[in-house]
């Protein structure tokens, strides 16, 4: 008798106990069999699913990247498609690995000077649309041949978004840094544009676009203007 009275008790307790639990939880459902579901379940459930929006696979090494880049450039059957697509595979390159470790690693590389500066075009042309700034600072620094085609790559992408920024950059470095004809280009790209901007920006910087060379920015003007007329 005593055991059958101990058992009930136990019975009862562990009753009252799941009860409490289930109470204390929100959302817990009981199950026949003492089993108990709720919304912590589930949510470990939730976070426990593989993720289906985990983006693509990474790519691979970035030498054997770049390797695969010029065979396709090299060749001189590729298409201008397929020539894009490696570029952009190199843009890729650089934002995922960095682009200073990228344009460092391509010159190490020393490819012929038609495959390298296609690759480090593509690469500063993409660096200029996200911080001209530092693609100007960084190109600035490579070797005289280097550096006077990206500085040019960078000047004109980024006065195309930023003239005054990138030419305000042009009058803080020497002249003798860079091709004589550099100002011209961004000139022409800001001109494009806006004629009034390219104006307003040759009389505030006097010192890039120099006085002895209007007559060149005036028919630059005039050649702008009347495209839009």
């Amino acid at each position: 008798m005593k055991g059958l009275l101990s058992g009930a008790l136990l019975f009862l307790l562990g009753c009252i106990v799941g009860v409490g639990a289930a109470w204390l939880v929100p959302g817990t459902v009981l199950r026949p069999g003492g089993e108990t579901r709720g919304e912590e379940a589930e949510n470990v459930t939730t976070l426990a699913a593989p993720r289906t929006n985990a983006g693509p696979e990474p790519l691979d090494d970035l030498d054997g990247e770049l390797e695969k880049v010029v065979e396709v450039l090299s060749d001189v059957e590729t298409g201008q498609r397929e020539r894009l697509d490696s570029q952009d595979r190199v843009v890729a390159l650089a934002e995922r690995d960095g682009y200073e470790t990228t344009v460092l690693f391509i010159i190490e590389k020393k490819y012929d000077r038609g495959q390298e500066n296609s690759l480090l075009s593509a690469v500063f042309t993409r660096w200029a649309e996200k911080d001209g700034a530092a693609a100007a600072d960084f190109a600035a620094t490579l070797s005289r041949h280097q550096k006077n085609n990206m500085v040019s790559t960078v000047l004109t992408k980024w006065a195309g978004k930023s003239p005054g920024k990138a030419v305000a950059w042009l009058s803080e470095r020497e002249r003798s840094e860079f091709h004589s004809y550099l100002p011209n280009q961004v000139f022409q790209v800001i001109a494009r544009k806006s004629a009034d901007e390219a104006m307003r920006l040759r009389e505030q910087f006097p010192d890039v676009f120099q006085t002895s060379q209007y007559s060149s920015y005036d028919s630059i003007l005039a050649t702008s203007i009347a495209a839009k007329d």
